[in-house]
């Protein structure tokens, strides 16, 4: 079992930390996802709007169509530039908390080697001095 360091709280907090980063992150892929699946549909509702023979009227609703269409796309491709940066300052983010989050880690770690090491060598010197008295004691065989 693991001894407790007063870093442990420190850790599960940065632990934590690290935990809605990359919570953050999955909810930035999904948005981005999203996005790039309106901006498919939306392109592909752009190419289908065709001049046909008709009436001029029929021209001028189709030609609006088609503005709107296309405007669309271009608002659609605006949305996946937008969540594709957010998408990227996420993933940065989770970086940063998986090094802060690393480094307290590691910190505790070596925290504990001492703590072992220090306890190793109190259990070793306990053991040299009780050697010491039986072997100094009375009626010991020596």
């Amino acid at each position: 079992m693991a001894r407790k360091t007063r870093l442990d709280a420190i850790v599960k907090l940065r632990e934590a930390q690290e935990t809605e980063a990359k919570l953050a992150v999955a909810k930035a892929a999904a948005r981005t996802a999203r996005a790039r699946d309106e901006l498919e549909s939306a392109r592909r509702a752009a190419s289908r709007s065709r001049l046909e023979a008709g009436t001029a009227a029929d021209w001028v609703m189709r030609q609006l169509e088609h503005e709107r269409a296309v405007a669309r796309v271009r608002a659609c491709e605006a949305a996946v530039e937008e969540r594709t940066a957010a998408e990227q300052e996420a993933r940065a983010a989770l970086e940063a908390a998986y090094r802060t989050a690393e480094a307290m880690r590691r910190a505790q770690a070596s925290r504990r080697d001492v703590l072992a090491k220090d306890d190793a060598e109190r259990d070793r010197k306990s053991s040299d001095e009780i050697g010491v008295m039986r072997y100094r004691r009375p009626g010991s065989g020596s």
